[in-house]
């Protein structure tokens, strides 16, 4: 989530390249802990590590038009698997055994998942397109997490803390020289300089006020910017709109990390010390501030449900409208939420 610029030699650059450092390391340590729960989990029910989950339908969530896709890692090797949520039905993957790291676009259909085979902060991952599972797209190395187009066509990371790549889906990736964290809207990919700086195409968006782990643009046009992991500020063009703090690690909360954004900005999820956290930004429409058990979570597109990953279940818990709550005996790992 992390995007640096053309870095120079100045203790500011080298504290960049550490903050994105420090993430790539938390998130390899995220799917570490889920692939060692997931592991256990298997074992203690009797599963041998590689064995697979059942293959049960996925339930029916009332009152949502347009479920899309679920995918997430199951026990023993993190296999990859998938749901259409419209049919209840499992999509046809072949056995994929992952690192437990799941990232998919809020549109479309295609997902990224770890594959190891990198060390230190490198990650080496994939990408499957769930409309067509059996199409390979090679395998890569990342030093942070992938950032998706809005439309789901294109996917971005950094392999240094100075340059990156670009894959436009079913094309070959295309070197970038800088390292990229986000798109706007119109697709154009985004960083973030030594100065705090916010890049669209290589010009100045704005200056965060503090420094910056991550940010990403809502389907209202809106900007959030995650500061230093403690405060999130919501922008609208250039305009700070608002701001809200972040419960930071505490020895009773430990590694808490923003898990994602909704889809108009308008609510955060945290993760730590297995428990979710929903935050409102300013504008989220539902009941806020919540928390769930569970080591992971993600919004559906509409943004009025989050999907929570607890120790044996996926539970559905509606957080916009009517209350509801609906839990999938599946156990997951890392999970994605995508439109379809």
């Amino acid at each position: 989530m992390l995007a640096i610029v053309k870095l120079v030699r100045s203790r500011r650059a080298r504290d960049l390249a550490l903050v994105i450092a420090v993430i790539a390391v938390a998130v390899a340590a995220l799917g570490d802990a889920v692939r060692h729960r997931l592991t256990a989990d298997g074992a203690r029910h009797g599963r041998a590590p590689t064995a697979a989950t059942t293959d049960q339908r996925a339930p029916s969530l009332p009152g949502l038009a347009a479920p899309g896709l679920i995918a997430f890692t199951a026990p023993g090797a993190c296999r990859l698997r998938a749901f259409d949520l419209r049919s209840g039905r499992a999509v046809a993957l072949p056995r994929l055994a992952t690192t437990c790291e799941v990232s998919a676009p809020r549109v479309g259909t295609y997902v990224a998942y770890g594959v190891g085979g990198s060390g230190g902060v490198k990650r080496r991952f994939s990408v499957r397109d769930l409309a067509r599972p059996r199409a390979r797209f090679g395998e890569y190395d990342a030093v942070s997490p992938f950032a998706w187009s809005s439309d789901g066509s294109k996917l971005a990371w950094c392999d240094t803390f100075e340059s990156g790549f670009e894959l436009r889906l079913g094309q070959g990736p295309k070197r970038l020289h800088y390292c990229p964290l986000a798109y706007d809207l119109r697709g154009v990919t985004a960083s973030v300089n030594g100065r705090r700086q916010i890049l669209v195409g290589g010009r100045r968006l704005l200056t965060a006020r503090g420094a910056v782990r991550s940010f990403a643009w809502g389907v209202d046009g809106s900007l959030v910017v995650d500061v230093g992991g403690r405060r999130v500020d919501r922008y609208k063009g250039r305009r700070l709109v608002g701001s809200a703090p972040v419960a930071p690690s505490t020895p009773a909360h430990p590694e808490t990390i923003t898990a994602d954004l909704a889809p108009d900005n308008c609510a955060a999820l945290t993760v730590g010390a297995s428990v979710v956290r929903l935050v409102d930004l300013g504008c989220f429409h539902g009941q806020a501030p919540r928390t769930f058990e569970g080591v992971y979570a993600d919004w559906s597109p509409d943004g009025k449900w989050v999907a929570v990953v607890e120790a044996n279940a996926v539970v559905f818990h509606r957080v916009v409208g009517g209350v509801a709550t609906v839990r999938w005996k599946v156990p997951a790992g890392q999970l994605a939420w995508l439109g379809g």
